[in-house]
């Protein structure tokens, strides 16, 4: 699948292992960083919600304790 561009961010969403949840690749263009998160229940290409969900991402792998990431993100080599 293609990465659609929104803003400054490119984004694709498939289908997870763990169906019916979907697992959800983001890119922050600026930062030039790639994050994976898997299994979630629903996203879209809103250019906020996928800010929201680059922001949680990143501070997770940060240490922060955000439940819902927790296990679920990790960064991705270039796309």
């Amino acid at each position: 699948m293609i990465m659609e561009t929104v803003g400054n961010f490119k984004w694709k969403m498939e289908n997870s292992e763990n169906v019916p949840l979907f697992d959800i690749t983001i890119k922050n263009i600026s930062d030039n960083k790639t994050v994976l998160i898997t299994d979630i229940v629903w996203a879209t290409g809103r250019e906020d919600l996928l800010a929201e969900f680059y922001r949680s991402a990143i501070e997770t792998l940060n240490g922060e304790d955000i439940c819902c990431y927790d296990g679920k993100v990790s960064l991705v080599e270039e796309i």
